[in-house]
């Protein structure tokens, strides 16, 4: 998936590399919604992990249901789920008030990517 997105095929070094990116369990990105599900076998590799105690904050509020993986994203799964289904309300009704207080910035964003020992350069760009 993704050819090119990683200097290597090595699934470890794939998610060193992510995990660097995104600085892994330390995080500080802002209006991320983390939903998750307490069967999900992926738990403990998620910031909802029992073993890293991360505070949830209004702006990454941290969520879990009795779910499975992914149960969040599917609406269905909250008729048969009352935790699953309040998770979902709760992303909804954050995600409206994140897009509600959204304001263009007046400077436009540098979107030029940041070439790394990491990240090679794509296809016909240098």
């Amino acid at each position: 998936m993704f050819p090119g997105a990683f200097a290597s095929d090595d699934l470890i070094s794939r998610v060193a590399a992510t995990s660097d990116t995104y600085l892994g369990w330390k995080t500080t990105a802002d209006r991320l919604f983390v939903a998750n599900g307490n069967r999900d076998p992926w738990l403990y590799a998620t910031l909802s992990a029992p073993t890293q105690n991360l505070q949830s904050t209004d702006l990454r509020p941290i969520r879990l249901s009795d779910g499975f993986h992914c149960s969040d994203w599917w609406i269905v799964e909250g008729r048969y789920s009352e935790s699953v289904y309040t998770v979902q309300q709760e992303a909804m009704q954050t995600m409206k008030k994140w897009i509600g207080s959204f304001s263009p910035r007046a400077d436009p964003v540098d979107t030029t990517p940041v070439l790394t020992e990491r990240t090679p350069p794509r296809m016909g760009h240098a």
